[in-house]
């Protein structure tokens, strides 16, 4: 089961991603996404308990990304993020040359 927390003071934030963020989690994903770009300035993935995903998952990351890049913000990644991620962005297409440094390119 995928969930969520949302931590955070002032305009910085930390999104703590958890479980198996499959197409049935899209809502529950885009809502703390959704929350997070609301509420702060800038935020963070926390990534490390995420044991596996989809390509909802990523694409959903990926809109978050670009809405706060449109209002100027900025989202990190704190922790290290989990083998099935970036082996899931390898097979999804989305870790290829001259894809620019996105999360998901970190190393674990």
């Amino acid at each position: 089961m995928a969930s969520y927390e949302l931590k955070g003071d002032g305009d910085k934030g930390v999104l703590v991603l958890t479980g198996d963020f499959g197409v049935q989690d899209a809502g529950v994903l885009h809502g703390a996404l959704k929350e997070a770009v609301d509420k702060y300035e800038a935020f963070d993935f926390d990534l490390s308990a995420v044991q596996g995903g989809d390509l909802t998952m990523l694409q959903l990351l990926c809109s978050a990304e670009k809405a706060m890049a449109a209002k100027g913000a900025s989202i990190g990644v704190v922790g290290s993020v989990p083998l099935a991620v970036l082996e899931l962005a390898e097979i999804a297409g989305f870790r290829h040359e001259g894809a620019g440094q996105r999360f998901w390119t970190r190393e674990a």
